[in-house]
């Protein structure tokens, strides 16, 4: 069970991929759809084709917001999972977990900084006829405050907030303060396991009241990934029962549900002031759907060799950077262009982001992570140093 919890899961890395590159689509889509943006900022109702794209399932193909909840619930499992193959100290695990979020941060911002400083967003270019709501939304000076708030991460702040350098730095919020509480979780991860169907209810529970508490339906994901890492026995216990019936409609289901927040019937549209994620029944369904598009690829081997390919794991070698640099560039073409048209913008922001993200993981994430494992490494090694040696038995 050990050997298993130590080896990577590389059709997980494939999901990942999968979820940046979605949620790139997403932000191309609201700034060269303008019907699509209006529906994902004010819940504006679409007409024609633009409907079939916000009230049936194929909304999951733009769903970037709701994408980023499988982020979290495969942070929750990998992090959980790698701190069971090799504990480390808390204050180790944490050094290295911010140098690994911040450093990436940091360098993103600037890059977002250069963006903007070539390609302003400023009121005077907002409102564009017959733009995005979403773009003219984002068109406002970035001030020192919003700088701030993303310098620090763990700061409030609104998902798509005016005046943002970067506005996909949201869900590293999340990622923080999650990454702060897993040690404590890993004192009591004994408990955990044996309450894993009440937690993952409460969970459930927590994002459909979790109207106006964004804490309510951003950190239950993570705990539903940490009870899918302590029970990796049992999915393989499943996965063998399973023997591969029911791969692609497993598959299917998860993608439907991905965005049923959008098409549920009753719910409202709209990404709100504090969260991308609506609450209520179809929030619920939408950490469901994220539980599952983490669950298929661990029973279905046929899922999982399709993640495995080659193209879905470069993009999940790259998924942090991708995400990380994809939203300035996003912006700069629409801007740049004067808004236009989805094809145009699409082909242009979806390479430009994919060579961008090549050069940023070679140039930033790969050091900086090589710099969080020897961080770990060197502060564990303190802690071994000043552990006393163990005592001598009597003779």
């Amino acid at each position: 069970m050990d050997a298993a919890r130590d080896r990577r899961l590389p059709a997980l890395d494939g999901l990942r991929g999968l979820a940046a590159l979605v949620v790139l689509l997403s932000h191309v889509v609201m700034a060269g759809v303008p019907a699509l943006g209006a529906a994902a900022v004010f819940g504006a109702e679409p007409s024609g084709v633009a409907w079939l794209f916000v009230h049936t399932p194929l909304a999951t193909v733009w769903a970037g917001p709701e994408l980023v909840i499988v982020f979290f619930v495969l942070s929750g499992l990998v992090l959980t999972r790698a701190l069971q193959a090799r504990p480390v100290r808390p204050g180790a695990f944490l050094v290295g977990r911010i140098v690994r979020l911040y450093l990436p941060v940091w360098a993103s911002l600037g890059l977002a900084a250069a963006l903007l400083a070539l390609v302003p967003r400023s009121p005077s270019l907002a409102p564009m006829a017959g733009a995005s709501d979403w773009l003219n939304d984002l068109a406002q000076p970035v001030g020192a405050e919003s700088v701030s708030r993303s310098v620090a991460l763990v700061l409030d702040g609104s998902v798509y907030g005016n005046g943002k350098l970067n506005g996909v730095l949201w869900s590293l919020r999340w990622e923080v303060w999650f990454s702060l509480a897993l040690p404590l979780l890993m004192l009591v991860r004994g408990t955990i396991a044996r309450l894993a169907i009440p937690l993952v209810i409460v969970s459930l529970l927590a994002v459909d009241h979790g109207a106006g508490h964004a804490s309510l339906r951003f950190l239950p994901p993570f705990a539903v990934g940490v009870v899918l890492a302590l029970h990796e026995q049992r999915i393989g216990a499943w996965r063998a029962a399973l023997g591969g019936r029911g791969a692609w409609p497993a598959a299917a289901l998860a993608l439907s549900l991905l965005s049923a927040d959008l098409w549920l019937p009753g719910t409202s549209l709209g990404s709100g002031p504090d969260g991308a994620l609506g609450s209520g029944p179809g929030g619920t369904l939408v950490l469901v759907g994220a539980a599952l598009a983490v669950l298929v690829p661990l029973l279905y081997g046929s899922v999982a060799r399709v993640l495995c390919t080659r193209p879905m794991q470069w993009l999940g070698s790259r998924s942090f950077s991708l995400y990380l640099v994809h939203f300035p560039i996003v912006l700069a073409f629409a801007y740049g262009l004067d808004q236009p048209p989805f094809g145009i913008l699409l082909a242009l922001a979806l390479p430009t982001s994919l060579l961008a993200a090549e050069a940023f993981h070679r140039a930033i994430e790969r050091p900086c992570h090589a710099l969080a494992r020897a961080a770990t490494a060197q502060i564990a090694a303190r802690y071994r140093h000043r552990e006393p040696a163990p005592a001598v038995a009597p003779a």
